[in-house]
Formats: structure tokens, sequence, C-alpha cells
């Protein structure tokens, strides 16, 4: 008798039975039939020819969140503050770092050791094995060639950048990025972050206290070595009328519902403001969000794992993210044992975790936990130190107050159009009273006997004659457009490691000893210094504005992220997975980064809401 052939239905039963595939592992596949190599793989299967899942079928998963946000820089706040605006009550922030309210920031010796960001166990590369905290402000790094100096806390960079808000200005600064982000592009996002910020140069009055002595100083500087010099726009508080500003110390409401106190000229901006002067991002977009839109908050949180979701709201790494994601997070404070782990789901993630740590949650995706394996292979690449370099120039000619004012009040341009890779700026630089350090250094040591009379009879000698300790040397910082040639990896314990080398950028910044030798001779000086550790052998440099890791590019051979308008800041490859920081900039701007970061957020957040940017919050 002839064997009756199996229906279809019986043969679907049997390869699911000698397959142990579960119903809903069944209908993942039928969803993924069209397209999905990935649900393919998992069923033994030869995945499809091409082509991508069906959008009609309705998905069967819902999320936590509209909107997690990775990370409360500048990027991350302008993304916050306009996301929140569109979903009020379903966008959440991590951040690594704690909150830091009016008057906490650290202001003596012990608490600035404290307030090295120190992970015990962890294998960040260091200067030095430093105290510290894990939720320390500064996270300081050592890498081949670099040393970098960034934020850990709620408000990110902008807790503790020196407050310049800087266009670039040399004309070919943008010659190899993708048309979509020249200087033209940006300008109008720059107006508005000044705006928001209430943003203003620094009052110039008859009152005394707000002389700056160093003004003129730069001004024949710059006349002197073929220069130009200019007042800068300042994210500082001086009032909310900028024709009438608010007495020192006094306090007003800024444009937001915070009160900011008018600045008190105390050059301690880059320790982070304990009056609520300087105009850090949680004292504007960061509120805003919170307050106003009821964004979710979650400080002290270190993101570990971001694994795309299925149609049924399961973890699958062989997705795109058009389901959404599910975000790991940990406590970011290791020394209490093993930390505990959460998760959120979402359907759109936002990095926004600063160069380093954008670029090193992506790099340990990708190649550790292998959940976002689609990610552009020139992940890491075009890293920037943005030109940073710090020279110091001591004579009797330079004039006292530099221990008076914001940190960073002008500018001077050396700007070559047909050199590019020696043009530079110059910014002045105020830094806190030497009296203050002393006594920072007292207090310390109060208790300790030896150490307290060490630094008692330091501070009697200096100070015996009652001269401003502060005066008779002059510090500048410098950026400018190095080659942007450094490169992210990851070490053998999953942690970030930078290869950078100095010679690519080496006429740069030989262009700026050079420079620093020029104040020298404009102002009768007889010393001029720069960082000991870019003398040979060791020729390292530090950076305070790391940039690139994630470029912007036209494709994805080319960069990690998107350039295009529709799609701004998407990781290649994924879709509703975007970065908004400074890892998305392609090469060296040769000006402080803060305006150009939160201008490409803003068209990030555009593209995510569909909603046009506007100084209205």
């Amino acid at each position: 008798m002839k064997k009756k052939r199996p229906s279809l239905v019986e043969k679907a039963g049997k390869f699911l039975q000698d397959k142990a595939i579960s119903r809903k592992e069944f209908g993942r596949w039928l969803l993924g039939a069209a397209g999905g190599a990935a649900a393919a793989s998992t069923l033994g299967c030869s995945p499809p020819n091409s082509g991508t899942r069906d959008d009609n079928l309705e998905p069967d998963v819902s999320h936590d969140f509209e909107a997690v946000i990775v990370g409360s820089g500048f990027g991350g706040s302008v993304a916050a503050a306009r996301l929140s605006k569109k979903w009020p009550n379903q966008v959440m922030m991590i951040e690594r770092g704690r909150r830091y309210p009016r008057g906490s920031f650290p202001r003596d010796a012990a608490s600035l050791v404290e307030a090295i960001r120190r992970d015990p166990g962890d294998h960040t590369p260091r200067p030095l094995p430093l105290p510290g905290k894990s939720n320390g402000l500064f996270d300081v790094r050592s890498y081949s060639g670099m040393d970098v100096l960034v934020a850990n806390g709620y408000g990110g960079g902008s807790l503790i950048y020196g407050a310049a808000l800087i266009e670039p200005s040399h004309p070919d600064f943008d010659r190899n990025w993708p048309a979509t982000i020249k200087k033209d592009q940006l300008a109008p996002y720059y107006d508005i972050f000044k705006t928001v910020v209430t943003a203003g140069k620094i009052p110039i009055t008859d009152e005394p206290e707000r002389r700056l002595p160093r003004l003129d100083y730069y001004e024949r500087v710059a006349q002197q070595t073929g220069g130009e010099s200019k007042l800068l726009p300042l994210g500082v508080f001086f009032g909310n009328d900028p024709e009438r500003p608010t007495p020192m110390g006094e306090s007003e409401v800024n444009r937001h519902g915070v009160e900011q106190t008018s600045c008190v000229y105390c050059a301690e901006c880059v320790l982070g403001c304990n009056y609520h002067a300087k105009s850090s991002t949680d004292l504007n977009y960061l509120h805003v969000a919170e307050h106003r839109y009821g964004m979710h908050v979650r400080t002290e949180q270190k993101v570990d794992r971001i694994v795309p979701l299925d149609s049924f709201g399961d973890d699958d790494p062989g997705q795109d993210g058009r389901y959404g994601y599910r975000v790991y997070m940990r406590d970011a404070d290791a020394s209490t044992g093993q930390p505990s782990e959460s998760s959120a789901t979402t359907r759109r993630v936002v990095l926004s975790a600063g160069v380093l740590g954008t670029t090193e949650i992506l790099l340990r995706n990708k190649k550790k936990h292998r959940t976002l394996p689609r990610v552009s292979r020139q992940l890491g690449r075009h890293f920037s130190g943005n030109g940073d370099f710090l020279g110091l120039v001591v004579g009797s000619d330079i004039p006292d107050g530099n221990a008076h004012g914001p940190t960073v009040v002008q500018s001077i341009l050396y700007n070559d159009p047909n050199r590019p890779e020696v043009s530079h700026v110059l910014e002045d630089m105020s830094l806190p009273h030497l009296f203050k350090v002393l006594d920072w250094l007292l207090d310390a040591c109060e208790f300790n006997g030896p150490m307290y009379g060490f630094w008692k009879r330091i501070k009697d000698i200096i100070t015996a004659d009652g001269d401003d300790i502060n005066s008779g040397f002059a510090t500048q910082v410098f950026v400018g457009l190095d080659n942007s040639d450094g490169e992210f990896s990851l070490g053998w314990h999953g942690e970030l490691r930078l290869n950078w080398s100095y010679w690519g950028s080496r006429q740069l910044y030989q262009a700026i000893i050079r420079r620093i030798e020029d104040v020298k001779r404009a102002v009768a000086g007889w010393a001029e210094f720069y960082l000991p550790t870019y003398t040979w052998p060791l020729r390292r440099n530090l950076t305070v504005h790391p940039l690139g890791g994630c470029a912007l590019a036209d494709h994805r051979y080319r960069g990690v992220t998107s350039a295009h308008r529709n799609n701004f800041g998407e990781v290649f490859g994924y879709t509703n997975l975007y970065v908004a920081d400074g890892s998305l900039v392609p090469s060296a701007i040769g000006a402080n980064p803060s305006l150009t970061i939160s201008a490409f957020a803003e068209m990030v957040a555009e593209g995510i809401t569909g909603i046009p940017a506007t100084v209205d919050l």
C-alpha cells in the first residue's frame, strides 16, 4: 500500500517538535521570514536572500519609555529638553555621576582628592594610582600619547568647563566634513544655545570690582604678535538684562526658573561654580526637562549593555532596533561589592556619555557583549585632542588680577588660511588665588602636625610682603586643528584604550610653542613654560576637549553615524539608536567645542522629534 504523504501542517508540527521550538519562537520566525536572517539562523535554517521585515506587522511589545538618554553633558542636556517636550514623562536620563547642588563642589585639598573619579578594581588607564571615589567629579585618564580630563556628574562637562562659547574660526576647519554639517548649517543652532543659557560678554563698566587688567594686557599681546583679539561670549550669568548687569553676588531667577548669582569673579569655573553663576546645563536644559516635562533621572548608574528587542519584547542581538531596546545599567559605585543591575525598555536610545563613555559603550556592545554587532568598523577612529595645549609666561610686566574674573574671557586668533595645520587660538586663563590653594592645603593638614607646620611656613614666606602672588605670570590655553588620527580600542579587561601619537600633529604643537615664546618677548617676560609631559622622552599631551570616535559621515564606510538630516546622528546599521555628543565631531574644530556639540545635539533632536529647534524650551 502506498504510504500517505504528510500534509504541510504535519510537516510543520514535526519540524517544531524536532527543533524543540516554542509557539512564541515559531511566531518570531514567521515575522522574520521576509528578511530576518538572525531569526532563520536561530531555527537552523538557511537565511532568506535579502529584504526587510514587514513593517505592517504589529509588534507585540510595549516600552517603559519613549527615549532613554545616556549621559547629561552638553549633547545629552539638549536632547533631554527637546525629547521630553515631545514626550512628557516618557523620557529617562541615566547619568554615571552625582548631582552637584549650589555650594557642593570641592574646595579644599581633602575633598579635591576625593573628587577624582576612581573605581576600585577598574582597569582604566590613569597617570598615577590616584585615590578618589567612584562618583568623583574629575575623570582623569592616561592613554598612549595623550592624557584626558573629563567630568563625571549631572551636567557633564558643563560643570567644569571654562564657560567660553567659541565658534570655529578657521575657514577650513570643516573641509573634510559632510555637506550637511558645514558651519553655515550650524550657525543658527549656535545662536539658539547662547540664547538659552543667556550668554554674554564680560561687562565693561566703571565698577572697580569688575576691572580686569588682563584685557589690556592681551590686547597688547595681540598687537605685537600679529593676532586678532576678541572678547568671547560666556556661559556665565551676569543678570537677565545684558545692558544692565546685576551687581556681583546678587541673585536672580533666570529665564528657566532657576536662581543664579551674578558672577563674583572668583576664577573657579573649572572647579565647578559654587555660586551657580556659571550657566551649566543643570540650570537650564536639564532643569526644564526634569521639572517642566517630568523627565525621569537616575544618577550614579552606569550603562553596561544595550540590546535590541524583537517583536515580542525579548532581547535579540540580531535585530536592528526597530522594536526598541533594553538598556541594562548597574550602580556606578563599585565599592559596595557586587553592583545591582536593573534595566529599562525604550523605543529609542540616545548615547550622550561623552567621547570616552559613548565610544566605550558601543565598543563593548559590539566586540565584548556582541549585542550591537552591526556598528560600523569605523567605530573608535578619528579621535582628536582638539589641539589643546597649555602655556605659561613669567615676567614682571604681567599685571595683577590673574585670579580675578571668569576663567576665560577673550581669545587671540592666529589663523593661516593656507596652513590650517599650524593655525591655533590663544585664550587667556585665570586660576584660583594661590592664597586659597595654600589655605586648602592647611585645612587638609590641620590635624597633621608636621605637614601643617610645613605648609604654614611656606605660606608665611610667600605672603610675607603682602603682594598678590598670582601676579607676575600669565597662563594661556591653546586650541588648534590637530591631525585627528587617534583610535580607540578595548583592552584585555574590556576597558577603553587610545592610541595617539604626537608625530601627526607636531607641526601644530611646535607652532604653539613658538607662540608662547612670542608672548614672552611681547611682554618682556623672562621665562616660558609648557606641559612638562610634552618634553622628550614622554611626548604626552593633555586634552580637556576630546572629540571623535563615532564620527558623522555620509556612509558607514566613512563613519559611525549618519550625517543625513532625516536621521542625523543615527548609528549606521541600526534604527532608533543615536549619538549626541562630542564623539560625533569628525575632526578637530580649533575652538572650544561646547557650541558645536550642542548644535549637533539640536540637529539630532530635530530628526527624532520632527520639531525645529527654537530658543523656547
